[in-house]
């Protein structure tokens, strides 16, 4: 009895390791497009870790591989990764024509960020691409480049400091060179002459000889990113008096970072022009310590 049952035990040891229960994954990778064999590529079964290569003729080979479905991937620079699951039978042969489908030639973007309708060049400013986690900043010259960009139409932003943010289009085509040049406009800058028209301010003060503040509304981080350059902040200009009373104000409204002019020509609401003198004013953007200093009345 004691025998038998040994008997028995490597009897069915034995047919549990015959390749009756097992079959074999035969396959050849190709080109789609050309048909052409495509030699020394990896080909894996994934969920066994078994992986080999493909031969002169774009053939490989998977011995003994047990019957039932199988992931088969293979995954080749510049081509769609192929993955399928196969069914390999008892006993038998499947047989596998991987084509594998060439991914569209990358393509380059490339332009110049300009101002004033392309009279003056923008150094360093960011270029992104809104779709893609692309962002490079414009050399010395205002010009930039992105390279490996696939196929596509992609949303071009541009972000300055001292300019609104701008947006363009641009197509890319397969392995071709595309110019998306950018054109920021004018500078960010805010004249402001208390409540007076400008006409009124014309009348009360020649232009040329209007006083002048200037100031810059900073970034928070150095060297600014995109992000940073893009938010807007809160900005207070205020004239005083002689005891730090506000005689008017000059600005009050949230602006991008960058550098601003306000004008002002002695004139403030419901009052006549103020005499010629020394006024000091207060600048405030946001919870920053406020700037003071002191702008002289012709």
């Amino acid at each position: 009895m004691k025998l038998r049952s040994h008997v028995l035990a490597l009897l069915c040891l034995t047919i549990a390791s015959l390749p009756a229960f097992a079959g074999t994954i035969v396959g050849t990778v190709v080109r789609k497009d050309t048909k052409r064999p495509e030699t020394g590529i990896r080909v894996q079964l994934t969920d066994s870790q078994k992986d080999t290569r493909t031969d002169r003729q774009g053939r490989f080979e998977f011995l003994e591989v047990p019957a039932g479905p199988h992931p088969l991937l293979v995954n080749i620079d510049g081509f769609e990764p192929w993955n399928q699951n196969i069914e390999v039978p008892f006993s038998d042969t499947v047989r596998v024509q991987v084509e594998m489908t060439p991914l569209p030639a990358p393509g380059i973007l490339t332009g110049r960020v300009t101002s004033g309708g392309g009279a003056k060049r923008v150094p360093h400013a960011h270029v992104q691409l809104q779709t893609l986690a692309f962002d490079i900043q414009a050399d010395d010259d205002g010009a930039y480049w992105m390279y490996g960009i696939r196929p596509g139409t992609y949303r071009v932003k541009a972000v300055a400091l001292g300019y609104d943010p701008v947006y363009t289009t641009a197509r890319l085509e397969s392995g071709r060179s595309t110019i998306a040049s950018v054109d920021l406009g004018a500078p960010l800058s805010l004249s402001a002459r208390g409540s007076a028209s400008p006409a009124a301010a014309a009348d009360t003060l020649p232009v040329d000889s209007i006083p002048e503040i200037r100031f810059t509304v900073p970034t928070d981080t150095v060297p600014p990113d995109p992000t940073d350059l893009a938010r807007k902040r809160l900005v207070k200009v205020e004239i005083l008096d002689g005891n730090k009373r506000v005689l008017c104000t000059l600005v009050d409204q949230e602006l991008f970072p960058g550098n601003y002019l306000a004008h002002w020509n002695g004139t403030r609401a419901g009052a006549p022009r103020l005499g010629a003198g020394s006024y000091p004013y207060r600048i405030q953007i946001e919870r920053r310590p406020p700037i003071e200093g002191d702008i002289v009345l012709p």
